[in-house]
């Protein structure tokens, strides 16, 4: 009984350290990589080396190996997202002025500028029509975020279902998926 109970504990150990083996292999850390570029090497998320790694969060250092799970089937894909910036029009009234304009839409002067070119060299002229950038109605304006999203492809999932669902095209979809 002894034998059985010692082999079986064995054969489980075995078993154990060959399956965990499986679902991960090593990268040594060459100068200048980032996560981003190991994750996308190996068609992970950074979250998952992070997971595996989480002394990696604090920096990464040239020859330290890293932990990387093997891709488990399910594809990855990177959406990066905008926030979407509506542009308005306005037409230049008489006695209007840039720094009226720029109060009523909570606008910079370097924004507004910068969406009309025109301005710096002819100036403001009674009849022109403008290109309000977004931030309107705010005070102060923020530049246009962007954000990585990772998604997980599910079964019966389409091309189309995944673009809807991030509020782009398909094409921008295809731009952008993990190679």
């Amino acid at each position: 009984m002894k034998y059985f109970f010692a082999i079986s504990i064995t054969a489980l150990f075995f078993n154990y350290s060959v399956f965990s083996q499986e679902k991960t292999t090593t990268h040594k850390v060459e100068k200048g990589e980032t996560i981003s570029q190991i994750a996308i090497k190996y068609n992970v998320t950074p979250y998952d080396i992070y997971q595996l790694n989480p002394d990696a969060q604090s920096g990464l250092k040239p020859n330290s190996v890293l932990l990387i799970p093997k891709n488990s089937g399910k594809q990855k894909v990177a959406v990066q997202t905008k926030s979407v910036a509506k542009t308005v029009t306005h037409e230049v009234a008489p006695k209007e002025t840039l720094y009226g304009i720029e109060k009523k839409y909570g606008v910079s002067d370097e924004a507004l500028k910068q969406a009309n070119p025109f301005l710096e060299k002819d100036g403001l002229q009674i009849g022109q029509t403008l290109t309000i950038p977004s931030g309107i109605g705010q005070k102060n304006t923020t530049p246009v975020q962007t954000k990585v999203v990772y998604h997980d492809v599910l079964p019966k999932e389409t091309k189309y279902s995944i673009a809807k669902k991030y509020g782009i095209t398909i094409e921008e979809l295809e731009k952008k998926i993990l190679k």
